[in-house]
């Protein structure tokens, strides 16, 4: 460099040409100069910029708002700000504002850089309001959400706030192992198949789906179904666990009950079946021979025998004088017998 004069050159030259708006603008606010990049931004051409109050340009600042801000710069020599600021064609933008004091020649100046955060405010807006949405949700899941270590002890990364319902544990009392691990929650009895349940699953890459018993802070226990898959690396490694885990004690138990109900149901029916048995017997046995009243030893066996041969298809002969009952025999006979829905034999009659 020649001389300073060639340095002022190229520092003009340097900021004329940056990417990065700058604002030139004086101790009462009036725009001195902008930069491309500027003019760009705000939407205006430099001669409809340049000499305007820079409040002028923003329906809710005065020069009131300007001259405290003046001041603050004056003291601190530079203030880093954000706010939204109207376009030439009346839309509005998210800007950072770096303002410098500089004195120039006698005068004092604000040389502003201004970077636009529009897009990147959106941005950030849509993850906030995703984290609130997925926040509100895991609030109100009947469970517990997790994200855990692949270790023996499932070492909990993350919990969500249904943790405490589930467990009687705060999500910090978890994380990390701090209280205790998750591990040590699963009932003794069940510790060992769920974790080869686990990691036969992930190995293979396929979510898991499990359920067990564990004991809450308040030594309850409950019957819990957790579901949960395997997060991977770029190099294919698993990293951690991710899943939800939620009390289903009350359908073990309706479980439990309907077993136990489906049981007396079961015996029930079976009782039932003989007391049916028993009572088509009886009404068997009074239906066929209720024609016959005998107090005869003899003739009650008579009786079974009949019983016996009439389930047969044998041709039976009964033979007797006239008066001793030939027809009741027969009439108890045919009662009795396969042919029971067909007529009586007429040549009986």
């Amino acid at each position: 460099m020649q001389n300073e004069s060639d340095i002022q050159r190229l520092s003009y030259f340097t900021l004329s040409q940056s990417h990065e708006p700058f604002f030139w603008i004086d101790e009462e606010g009036t725009i001195e100069h902008v930069n491309p990049a500027a003019m760009k931004l705000s939407g205006f051409e430099y001669h409809a910029i340049v000499g305007t109050k820079i409040y002028d340009l923003h329906p809710y600042e005065n020069e009131a708002i300007w001259k405290e801000r003046w001041l603050r710069l004056k003291k601190e020599k530079r203030i880093v700000f954000e706010k939204s600021q109207p376009r030439e064609d009346g839309t509005f933008i998210d800007i950072e504002v770096a303002q410098n004091y500089v004195e120039f020649d006698g005068y004092a100046y604000t040389v502003s850089l201004v970077k636009d955060k529009t897009q990147e405010n959106a941005i950030r807006n849509k993850l906030i309001e995703s984290e609130r949405r997925l926040s509100t949700l895991m609030s109100n899941l009947p469970g517990m959400a997790y994200r855990c270590l692949f270790d023996k002890n499932r070492t909990m990364e993350f919990v969500s706030r249904g943790c405490e319902k589930l467990t009687g544990y705060l999500p910090n009392e978890l994380m990390n192992n701090k209280i205790l691990a998750y591990q040590d929650l699963i009932h003794e009895a069940d510790r060992n198949s769920v974790w080869k349940q686990v990691k036969e699953k992930v190995t293979q890459n396929k979510p898991f789906q499990i359920q067990y018993r564990i004991t809450t802070a308040e030594g309850e226990e409950k019957w819990v179904w957790e579901q949960g898959t395997a997060v991977r690396n770029e190099n294919d490694e698993i990293i951690a666990l991710e899943g939800f885990i939620t009390d289903i004690s009350d359908i073990k138990k309706a479980e439990q009950e309907l077993i136990e109900k489906e049981k007396i149901v079961r015996e029930l029916k079976d009782k039932l079946q003989e007391e049916t048995v028993y009572l088509q017997e009886e009404i068997r046995l009074s239906s066929n021979f209720e024609e016959i009243i005998t107090k005869s030893p003899k003739f009650r066996k008579l009786l079974k025998d009949i019983e016996q041969v009439a389930s047969t298809d044998s041709t039976v002969l009964i033979q007797g004088e006239t008066g001793t009952g030939k027809e009741l025999i027969a009439r108890a006979i045919h009662n009795n017998s396969n042919r029971y829905s067909n007529d009586y034999p007429t040549k009986y009659r």
